[in-house]
C-alpha cells in the first residue's frame, strides 16, 4: 500500500521523506534527541560524548515564556531556526513541536498562565468561531508560528510536526476534549490553516497521544481525538510518566499504546514523540517504532550514562550516520 501525505499539495522533498521513512517502517527505529531552547542543541551533544553517536532525529519546540531566563523564551525562536538548518545540513531529521498558548490570553506567558490553564466550553467554541475575539488570537498564533515553518520550507527543510500533542491527557488546555467540536476541530483548524491558507507544505503531520493504559493514568483511550487519516500522516505515543516504573508496567504500557494506535493507523507508520521511559532492546525487538525521542531530560529524569551507552548500542537503533547511509542507498 502506498500512502500520500496528508496535505495533497505537498512539495516533492515532503515526498521524498516519507516514501523513505515508510521504507524504514518496521524494520528500525530512529534514534532521537528533544532538546530545549535554552540550549538547542545541548541535549544532543552530550549524547554524541556519551555514545560517539549523533541521534538521527533533531527535536525541539517553539517555546511560549516571556521571562529570558527560561528554557522556553520565545525570544529565542530565532536561533530554533539557525539550529533546524544546522542540524538539517548534518543529516538530521528536524521534529518540532509546538505548545500553544490558550487563545483566551496572548503569548508569550508564564507556564502556569496559560499552558495548563483550563479553557471553558464557551472560549473553545469561540476559538473555532471566526469573528471572534478568541479566534483572532488564535489565528495570530498559527501565522506566528507560519512564518517560522516557512522560513524552513524555503530552505527546503521537510518538518516532523507535532502540534498540541497528548490530547487524551489531562495536562494541556487542549486536552480532554474528544470529537468535531472539541480536539478534532482544533487539530482541523491548525491543519486547514498551514495548508490552504500559509502554503506550508513542508510539514509531515504526527499525531501525538500519551501512552495509556497505567493504573493512576488519567490518559484515556485516543480514538475519540483523530482527526482522520485526510490530516495525519505518522502517530505517535509520549512516554512521559515515571521513568522509574518496573519492567512489567513499561512493557505494559508501550504494548497497550502500540497496539491502540496500530487499531488506528490503517497501516500508518507509528513512533514515540518523546519518551522519559527509553525503550530497551527487548521492547524495540517488539515494537519496531519509526522513531524515538528522548525527553529533553530534567535532572529528576535524568538517565545515567551507562543507560544512554546501553540504548544506542542497541540492534534496532539507527543514528545519524545510519539514516544518512540509508537514504544514500534508498
Amino acid at each position: 500500500m502506498v500512502f500520500q501525505p496528508a496535505n495533497p499539495r505537498a512539495m516533492p522533498a515532503t515526498h521524498q521523506l516519507l516514501d523513505k521513512l515508510y521504507a524504514l517502517w518496521g524494520q528500525w527505529t530512529l534514534s532521537g534527541q528533544a532538546n530545549r531552547l535554552s540550549g538547542l542543541d545541548r541535549e544532543t551533544s552530550r549524547v554524541q560524548e556519551i555514545t560517539g553517536e549523533l541521534p538521527a532525529v533533531w527535536a525541539a519546540d517553539f517555546g511560549w515564556s516571556a521571562d529570558k531566563d527560561s528554557d522556553d523564551y520565545v525570544g529565542d525562536r530565532d536561533g530554533l531556526l539557525s539550529e533546524a538548518e544546522r542540524q538539517h545540513r548534518a543529516g538530521s531529521l528536524v521534529q518540532l513541536d509546538w505548545f500553544p498558548v490558550n487563545p483566551v490570553r496572548s503569548e508569550p506567558c508564564g507556564f502556569g498562565e496559560a499552558l495548563v490553564e483550563p479553557i471553558s466550553d464557551r472560549d473553545f467554541s469561540a476559538m473555532l468561531t471566526p469573528g471572534t475575539t478568541v479566534h483572532s488570537r488564535w489565528l495570530t498564533q498559527l501565522a506566528i508560528i507560519g512564518v517560522f515553518l516557512r522560513y524552513l520550507k524555503e530552505m527546503g527543510i521537510v518538518v516532523l510536526f507535532r502540534p498540541c500533542p497528548d490530547m487524551n491527557g489531562s495536562r494541556w488546555w487542549w486536552c480532554d476534549r474528544p470529537g468535531p467540536a472539541g480536539y478534532v476541530g482544533l487539530w482541523r483548524s491548525i491543519f486547514d490553516n498551514f495548508v490552504q491558507l500559509q502554503h506550508l507544505d513542508n510539514l509531515l503531520w504526527v499525531w501525538s497521544v500519551e501512552a495509556w493504559p497505567l493504573s493512576g493514568s488519567k490518559a484515556q483511550a485516543p480514538g475519540f481525538y483523530y482527526p482522520g487519516h485526510d490530516m495525519v500522516d505518522i502517530l505517535a505515543g509520549d512516554f512521559l510518566g515515571d521513568r522509574l516504573l518496573s519492567k512489567a508496567d513499561q512493557d505494559f504500557m508501550h504494548q497497550g499504546c502500540w497496539n491502540g494506535l496500530q487499531a488506528i493507523a490503517a497501516g500508518r507508520p507509528l513512533a514515540i514523540g518523546q519518551t522519559k521511559v527509553i525503550p530497551d532492546n527487548a521492547m524495540l525487538s517488539r515494537h519496531r517504532w519509526l522513531w524515538c525521542t528522548a525527553n529533553a531530560f530534567s535532572q529528576q529524569f535524568r538517565p545515567q550514562n551507562e543507560e544512554v551507552r546501553t540504548w544506542y548500542a542497541g540492534d534496532y537503533l539507527l543514528h545519524q550516520a545510519d539514516w544518512q547511509l540509508s537514504r544514500q542507498n534508498s
